[in-house]
Parts: C-alpha cells; sequence; structure tokens
C-alpha cells in the first residue's frame, strides 16, 4: 500500500526512479549502490542496516541512514 502511495506520488517526477527489487537482486543493488549519488535508507525494522555502510564502503560520501 505504502509503495503504491509513493509511486503515484512519484510518477510525474522524471528524476524520480523506483525499483521494487527482489531480495536475490544482489548484482543490481550492488551496481546501484556504486554509482548513485544519494543512499538512503528509511527502515523501521531493520534500524542502521547494512545498506549505508555498503554505500560508504564503495565511494558514496552521501549515504545516510534516516
Amino acid at each position: 500500500m505504502v509503495l503504491k502511495e509513493v509511486m503515484d506520488a512519484a510518477s510525474d517526477d522524471p528524476d524520480i526512479i523506483i525499483l521494487d527489487l527482489p531480495p536475490w537482486s544482489a548484482l543490481e543493488i550492488n551496481a546501484l549502490q556504486r554509482v548513485s549519488t544519494i543512499i538512503i535508507q528509511k527502515s523501521l525494522k531493520e534500524g542502521f542496516g547494512l545498506t549505508v555502510t555498503e554505500g560508504l564502503w564503495k565511494g558514496n560520501p552521501r549515504s545516510q541512514a534516516l
């Protein structure tokens, strides 16, 4: 339900791309983390997970957890 709301809100903005990747998409996630300008993780369950840390390891200086 939340994903649909976000997709609807972002549908008119050509600068926003939303990907709903399955958990087994490690290669795709790795590539996206390496080329992303900003990496944001907003997770209520995970706390400070590896998503932001992986972005920092891959040289993205603007990674942050919200």
